[in-house]
């Protein structure tokens, strides 16, 4: 049988998508395999695109009221991100709603984007094109319960709900280590706080969570 085949074996066998997020990468998620045993998974997203920066160079003028342009201009700068985790995780027999896993796994991100970057100087402020990178990279432990909400509703309202089982909720505790990790944001200063890029850590245990359509 053909790898194609077998991807599309597996497909209509046993699987679910939808949307998850850990500390090391969010976005559409696929996982294949068995409803008790090992599961393969996948997370994803990526993007690009053009966003408007400014450079620019005002003069302020107290004693007159007037702001004084030396220059402005706007235009567009290109952004990028591609995040990625792959997974391989094992289901513990389902109970009447909820059903406990354990996983290991990779992740990372590369990320490039542009923003406005602000400094005034007594009567000078200055705006420039920033560009903010992020590039990480490592391994991640998971253990966490998938939800059945459908199937709650049915054990208590004792009365049996159609595709209860197509909707689940999972949340999870991450352990995660960053291999490679690096995080530049070219221009930072008390003017521009709300636009900071802040530095991930490099290990932690932090919470992650999904929504997924079951067959």
């Amino acid at each position: 049988m053909s790898i194609f085949g077998i991807i599309l074996l597996g497909l209509i066998e046993a699987g679910s998508i939808g949307f998850a997020y850990d500390p090391l990468a969010g976005g559409v998620s696929l996982r294949l395999g068995a409803e008790e045993g090992f599961r393969s998974h996948l997370i994803l997203s990526f993007g690009s695109g053009e966003n408007m920066v400014d450079s620019a160079k005002y003069i302020w003028h107290p004693g007159e009221y007037y702001r004084e342009t030396v220059y402005e201009e706007s235009f567009w700068r290109p952004y990028s991100w591609i995040n990625l985790g792959i997974r391989a995780e094992y289901y513990f027999a389902r109970k009447e709603w909820y059903q406990p896993y354990i996983g290991i796994g990779i992740g990372g991100k590369t990320e490039s984007r542009w923003r406005n970057g602000y400094e005034r100087n007594d009567t000078i402020e200055v705006t420039t094109p920033v560009l903010t990178e992020t590039d990480y990279f490592g391994p991640a432990a998971i253990v966490g319960i998938d939800f059945y909400p459908l199937s709650l509703i049915s054990k208590l309202l004792n009365f049996k709900v159609p595709f209860a089982e197509a909707i689940s909720f999972n949340i999870e505790i991450c352990a995660f280590l960053l291999l490679k990790h690096k995080f530049k944001d070219t221009h930072s200063t008390r003017w521009s706080y709300y636009y900071y890029y802040p530095e991930r850590k490099f290990s932690g245990i932090e919470a992650g969570a999904g929504i997924h359509f079951n067959w």
